[in-house]
């Protein structure tokens, strides 16, 4: 065969494998830049004038679609907290003490002392997620419940939430500090606000007035 032949009959190949959506082909969401891996795109998704989203065949966790928001894989990242009998608010145990105490959510420092997640980890659950790329920006390593609402550091309480399309997890971020700052002053029940976060983050946007 002709070599000029041999090379354009290449790049057809590669071409189509990488703009089709039956292909293996690109994850995460990127400037119009394709990462040829081992997965197959499911569905693809316009997120933004240059930014389009996959959704994977051969992931093991997808995003939930609601109403333009990408929510975590309920098979994969349920969400966990620690038990309501070692956690305290302000002091009081939220349920009678039946353990170990975890330390008081009301108190500066909290997060910071119990965040334990590795890069190890965070790189299982991209993976999990198909994410095989990422530029700074694009994902946070999200808590499903966060830490400060009593959230633990485990793989399902765990998944990469997009910046876009909004709300992401900026808009999400805000809407813990509300629903944290509600909790230790006494105006919303910590299993309450565990249950929205973790059932439907974006319910609480109304709650807390959050715009975006």
């Amino acid at each position: 065969m002709n070599s000029k032949i041999l090379f354009l009959t290449v790049a057809l190949i590669f071409l189509s494998g990488c703009t089709g959506i039956e292909v293996p082909c690109a994850l995460g969401w990127h400037n119009d830049t394709y990462f040829c891996n081992e997965f197959h795109v499911k569905e693809k998704i316009q997120v933004q004038a240059n930014y389009t989203h996959y959704i994977l065949y051969g992931a093991d966790c997808n995003w939930v679609i609601s109403g333009g928001v990408w929510l975590p894989d309920p098979k994969c990242s349920s969400g966990d907290a620690f038990p309501l009998t070692t956690i305290q608010v302000n002091g009081d145990y939220v349920e009678a003490p039946g353990g170990v105490i975890v330390g008081d959510i009301c108190v500066s420092g909290y997060s910071a002392n119990t965040r334990d997640v590795t890069q190890a980890r965070k790189e299982q659950v991209y993976a999990a997620y198909g994410v095989a790329s990422r530029e700074t920006g694009e994902y946070e390593m999200d808590h499903v419940i966060s830490l400060e609402l009593g959230g633990t550091n485990e793989v399902k309480n765990l998944f990469p939430e997009p910046a876009l399309p909004k709300p992401g997890f900026h808009e999400k971020d805000k809407v813990e500090n509300c629903f944290h700052k509600k909790v230790c002053n006494g105006e919303m029940n910590l299993k309450v606000a565990q249950d929205i976060i973790s059932r439907n983050w974006t319910e609480g946007l109304a709650i807390c007035g959050v715009a975006w």
